[in-house]
């Protein structure tokens, strides 16, 4: 068959194709998708890459030492840090216990995690990969053997499982235990979903239409998945305690419908029927913060847009009413093709901002909050080629909110961005 690949040149090329390949062409052109575009949900993209040739949100800065604030945020130059091949999510944590911030990141091409070890002063070392499933393309961060060192857990979407890993404590981690869910996991988080203190999982589906829960039995062993539907094909997916019952709730955001799905949890490691609110066009991230300051957990999602060109998206704000209902979406405009999102204060006046990754335009946008849910203010700073993943963490010990990036495009790498703002 021919496909058309969308280019400064285009260009027809032959090939041969596998059934899950052409299936998921089959998904893009439902789309009206006609090429290797930005709309093209990752899976796809990187599929035909490698034919042609290949959580809760930390609100960093709130509630932190007191520091001046700064009228518009500040960033030093983003310096590149290299990876695995096909960089797609990135993640924090502190992985060999000397209280400074590491980073995981899944290559979703070179089917890996790299951990880059930070010296506290915001530069990280030479990558160390661990091989997990085939193309990784989100990564939770817990303690789920109670050992107090931190693990990983991935979403692979092409071997349709999950990967554990269990940390030593020293920056090295365990050969991956591998666990099936449903089809195409796009994303996963860990939290206490069953109130037993063990931290569980939940993985998002973008093939089957549904969230899968593995209860942690608090030695790094979990059990078997149980699904429960959501809107469809859902990409990101995040978790918090949406109506005040202390118990942790999920929230998905459902590309093939625009929309996010909300499942209150009962405390059992079980979720109700979806609720469903509209966002704009694509979405592709979400993220729970409390964004107006009324202590009531509120939803933003990064949409891509509609535009083929891969040059249009927003960010969606939905203000919580603390019982799990959601004002309408209120939509922001970001940069090209925002597709991943991270919440934190990055200009110290204690308001949350939002940080937007734009996979068509090489940057982050950070949309200044004013406190009241708004974020009408938009300062942009560049990255590395096609960013798919923006994470937030105090990286050189300053007590202010920095930045990482996972990029996808080439060359292949992790951009850092220390915040400045005085």
């Amino acid at each position: 068959m021919h496909f058309r690949i969308e280019s400064s040149e285009s260009t027809n090329i032959r090939i041969n194709l596998t059934e899950g390949t052409k299936k998921m062409i089959e998904r893009a052109h439902v789309h009206g998708i006609t090429g290797f575009t930005k709309i093209t949900p990752r899976r796809i993209r990187k599929h035909l890459t490698r034919v042609f040739i290949g959580i809760l949100i930390m609100p960093w800065g709130l509630g932190s030492t007191a520091r001046a604030a700064c009228t518009t945020p500040s960033f030093a130059a983003a310096v590149s840090v290299a990876a695995g091949t096909g960089p797609i999510a990135v993640a924090v944590g502190d992985f060999n216990g000397d209280n400074k911030r590491d980073l995981a990141v899944a290559n979703s091409s070179s089917n890996n995690i790299s951990i880059l070890m930070g010296d506290g002063t915001g530069k990280f070392g030479a990558a160390t990969n661990f091989t997990v499933g085939t193309f990784p393309n989100s990564i939770a961060v817990g303690d789920f053997n109670g050992d107090g060192k931190l693990d990983l857990a991935t979403s692979n979407s092409s071997s349709n499982n999950i990967s554990i890993l269990l940390g030593d404590g020293t920056g090295k981690f365990g050969a991956a235990t591998n666990i099936a869910v449903m089809s195409l996991p796009d994303a996963i988080v860990a939290a206490d979903l069953n109130g037993d203190n063990k931290l569980d999982l939940a993985t998002a589906n973008y093939g089957t239409d549904n969230v899968s829960i593995l209860l942690g039995d608090g030695t790094g062993k979990f059990g078997n998945p149980t699904n429960f539907m959501t809107g469809s094909k859902p990409v990101a997916i995040a978790v918090g305690d949406l109506n005040g019952d202390n118990k942790r709730d999920l929230v998905t955001a459902n590309y093939g419908t625009n929309n996010v799905s909300v499942l209150l949890g009962d405390g059992t490691g079980n979720v109700g029927a979806p609720t469903s609110f509209r966002v704009g066009t694509a979405p592709f991230s979400v993220a729970v913060a409390d964004l107006n300051g009324d202590n009531k957990l509120d939803l933003a999602t990064a949409n891509l847009g509609s535009n083929s060109a891969g040059i249009s998206g927003t960010v969606s704000v939905l203000l919580g009413d603390g019982m799990g209902k959601f004002a309408a979406a209120t939509n922001f405009s970001a940069g090209g093709v925002p597709d991943s999102i991270a919440v934190g204060d990055f200009n110290g006046d204690n308001k949350r901002d939002i940080a937007a990754a734009n996979y068509a335009s090489n940057n982050i946008s950070i949309l200044i909050g004013d406190g009241s849910g708004n974020f009408g203010i938009v300062v942009n700073f560049a990255v590395g080629v096609s960013p798919e993943s923006v994470v937030t963490g105090d990286f050189n010990g300053d007590g202010k909110p920095d930045l990482a990036t996972a990029n996808l495009g080439s060359p292949s790498n992790t951009s850092i961005l220390l915040n400045t703002c005085p």
